[in-house]
């Protein structure tokens, strides 16, 4: 972050770019690796999109509403469709590593999942376990990364995370039951280790 702050004169607008970036650049590095499917490629698109942003800076008036939200996801989608074009121009093709199975990495792609970083700090903040409907994940998974799901489209992905939720975080996932006041709940809790 450092390198754009020194791009950026005015106090107030490095004050309006510190939020900015701590604001929005995970869901800018899940916007352009949905795209790229490449982690360093995305890691670029981000770069290159916080450099369109610090030139754009005296035009962004809140840092913190849903049209510079838009705004930054519209940046980047544009960086990354570019980069994917430019690629299919050039025909470049993957890395040798790509091919032996060694990048992207599957913890990377789900770590970059904003249903994983929502989970995480659930149980995180919640060490006796979250319980919850589907449509309140959905509010915590905007509140946290401001992607939006569907209650549906969010039961669906959160049911395929769950080896991967105790595979790399120990977290268990209990699928939606009925609870005794007839709402569907989901739980998170972290698995216990015995010594």
């Amino acid at each position: 972050m450092f390198l754009y702050l020194a791009m950026i004169d005015s106090y107030a607008d490095k004050s309006k770019f510190e939020i900015l970036y701590s604001e929005y650049i995970n869901l800018m590095y899940y916007t352009a690796n949905r795209i790229l499917r490449n982690s360093s490629d995305a890691e670029d698109v981000v770069h290159q999109a916080f450099l369109k942003v610090i030139e754009i800076l005296d035009t962004i008036s809140s840092p913190r509403c849903h049209k510079t939200r838009a705004l930054l996801v519209t940046i980047t989608e544009h960086k990354a469709i570019d980069l994917y074009r430019e690629k299919q121009r050039r025909n470049v093709l993957p890395l040798a590593e790509e091919y032996i199975g060694a990048a992207p990495a599957a913890e990377e792609r789900y770590r970059a999942d904003p249903l994983v970083q929502t989970a995480e700090r659930l149980v995180r903040e919640n060490p006796a376990g979250w319980q919850g409907t589907a449509s309140e994940l959905t509010g915590w998974v905007k509140e946290f990364t401001g992607v939006s799901y569907t209650a549906q489209s969010l039961s669906h992905q959160i049911r395929n995370l769950r080896d991967a939720f105790s595979k790399y975080d120990d977290i268990i996932y209990q699928p939606a039951s009925y609870a005794g006041n007839s709402r569907r709940v989901h739980a998170l809790y972290k698995k216990l280790t015995v010594c």
